[in-house]
């Protein structure tokens, strides 16, 4: 044998060998029992936040269509208006937050991977 080199003898790695594989094995399915709860988790949270966002987007057009109703004057309708774009401020932050996309739109396409 050359100097540097490495004998391995498998009659003697094979328990350890073996026990280190039902170690992987017994992490991967615990990492993947975890994902598993935190997907189920991320759902529960967006579908809680979508509804929150739908309720917020009805109330808003309730308001605006009894304020349509509503003869005003100059200075109440900027009020008016200021608070419009209040409100859709704070609906175009809630669904910034979530990443799920509206029925109606069609996902991004992904780029081909090289």
């Amino acid at each position: 044998m050359s100097s540097g080199s490495t004998v391995v003898v498998i009659g003697d790695g094979v328990p350890n060998l073996t026990r280190l594989i039902r170690r992987v094995l017994r992490n991967q399915e615990r990492l993947m029992a975890d994902f598993s709860a935190l997907n189920t988790k991320l759902d529960e949270h967006n579908a809680a936040l979508s509804s929150a966002v739908s309720r917020v987007q009805d109330d808003v057009q309730s308001l605006l269509d009894k304020i349509a109703e509503l003869e005003l004057d100059t200075a109440d309708q900027e009020a008016v208006d200021a608070v419009t774009a209040r409100v859709q401020a704070s609906i175009d932050a809630l669904n910034a937050v979530d990443p799920v996309p509206p029925v109606d739109e069609e996902p991004p396409a992904e780029e081909p991977v090289a």
